[in-house]
């Protein structure tokens, strides 16, 4: 239970720890030219600790103290507020907000975005030492002492289920201290990687049946899974540090169904192994539920580059797991993840408010092999389809043999390898006019399919003319 929740100010943004932005960057000018501004609250209190019980949680016991910390980014007047409030965890591994995923969205909305700690995991606690800590509430005490001394979090994150809880409670009171002027029509809790998988135990373990307004309805109106799949070993969390998670396989891990839609947005990397039984699509009712694995796409691309700034402020500080990572001979996937997951939440908003039922589920196309069937290219079928695998201009895989060192890291990258001449002559004998042509095609039908927001699309259509550009000037 929430006792205290307190705005602690700065002067600079380079203050708080992963900021939404960093002063003078291009990141602080999208920001406050959309009217945004960013508050950090430290939220006191006590939390509770529960144990599996068959679908609903088993209290064991309660009153663990905590002091976590929430980022708020929100439109700076409140007659700009859209009414949609997106929460998040703080990812437990160097204490990312994941800002990276929706600021695209929220930004040219004027949705709210809260991101709340709940706490580290073991593998995270592992890997810290006392000089350089990575778990969540350590690394922000060590990048600024003074301000994250009173951060405080019991050994057992088990606690995090009912604190993400109480915010979520926090947004539903009229009598709120946080976000106090706005007025909240809509909260969707999204989550990526390991948060996605906090959604998905959240869900599957009762609490989000559990946890209830006061008048009885959902604390959450809609959900996002993120880059997370039952059929992986990070798919699901234990409830407490001394329960294991249920293992691959376990009936568990199956998303059950509940009174708000659910959105598991994969991509391929997750896809690739996400071939046992799946909650059925649903249009209606209790159970709404959608599949989407984005081809040519892996756990870390978002189809641009974004500035992590958490890694950025410890890289300047010598924290050793904040190291540039060595740069591939290939280019990331450029495939528009980051856009097709703002549509998707955008489509999650009309389910919830107008009934209107998002695209069939997307899924994979598989081979005899149970690997994923590719074209004569090697790029993948199936899946939520883009310009970029469509009308491709690159193959979506591995890197090839005389590269092959830059397939040595984490998470399998999705590399993009630049078709030749030859490819480019075979695939549009008509040159860039005719590739161009057609790519304006499945533009058209991304955005018709509801793959693509409206406000987007001069940006992306821009953007595979570019890519065009240097393809067929680079091919002579």
């Amino acid at each position: 239970m929430l006792s205290e929740i307190k705005q602690i100010p700065y002067t600079d943004a380079a203050e708080v720890f992963c900021p939404f932005y960093l002063p003078g960057t291009a990141a602080q000018t999208e920001f406050e030219r959309a009217g945004y501004v960013q508050e950090e609250h430290f939220l006191t209190g006590t939390g509770e600790l529960y144990g599996p019980g068959g679908g609903r949680p088993r209290l064991l016991r309660g009153g663990l103290p905590f002091v976590t910390r929430a980022l708020v980014a929100r439109p700076r007047r409140p007659e700009d507020f859209s009414g949609v409030v997106h929460l998040a965890g703080i990812h437990p591994f160097l204490g990312g907000v994941q800002w990276e995923w929706i600021s695209e969205l929220v930004l040219s909305t004027g949705d709210a975005y809260v991101a709340v700690g709940t706490g580290t995991d073991a593998l995270s606690r592992g890997r810290s030492t006392p000089d350089h800590p990575v778990s969540s509430t350590a690394v922000a005490r060590w990048f600024n002492s003074d301000r994250y001394a009173q951060l405080l979090w019991p050994q057992d994150d088990g606690i995090r289920w009912t604190v993400f809880s109480d915010v979520a409670a926090l947004l539903r009171n009229p009598d709120r201290t946080l976000l106090r002027d706005l007025t909240i029509a809509r909260v969707y809790a999204s989550g990526w990687s390991f948060l996605g998988s906090f959604m998905r135990t959240f869900i599957n373990e009762g609490f989000h049946d559990m946890l209830r307004s006061p008048g009885g309805g959902p604390l959450i109106d809609g959900y996002l899974i993120g880059i997370s799949s039952p059929w992986q070993g990070g798919g699901y969390l234990e409830i407490n540090s001394e329960e294991p998670p249920a293992p691959v396989g376990d009936p568990r891990r199956r998303l059950r169904a509940i009174d708000v839609p659910v959105i598991e947005f994969l991509s391929q990397g997750e896809g690739e192994r996400n071939i046992g039984p799946q909650a059925p699509d649903l249009d209606e009712g209790t159970g709404r539920h959608r599949l989407y694995e984005v081809a040519g796409t892996t756990h870390t691309d978002l189809g641009v580059p974004v500035q992590r700034t958490n890694l950025l402020q410890l890289a300047e500080r010598g924290h050793p797991y904040a190291r540039a990572d060595r740069k591939p001979h290939y280019g990331i996937s450029d495939v528009p993840l980051r856009r097709l997951f703002s549509a998707t939440m955008e489509n999650l908003d009309r389910w919830v408010v107008r009934g209107e039922a998002p695209p069939p589920g997307a899924r994979l196309e598989f081979d005899s092999a149970l690997e994923v069937a590719r074209d004569e290219l090697g790029n993948p079928r199936g899946g939520v389809r883009s310009v970029q695998v469509d009308v491709p201009l690159a193959r979506y895989g591995r890197a090839p043999a005389e590269h092959a060192a830059d397939n040595d890291s984490h998470f399998l990258p999705m590399y993009r390898v630049p078709l030749n001449r030859d490819q480019l002559a075979r695939l549009y004998p008509g040159g860039r006019a005719e590739y161009l042509d057609r790519a304006g095609k499945v533009v058209d039908r991304m955005v018709s399919e509801h793959w693509l927001r409206s406000n987007d699309v001069a940006d992306y259509r821009a953007a595979v003319s570019e890519a065009a550009e240097h393809a067929f000037a680079a091919a002579g």
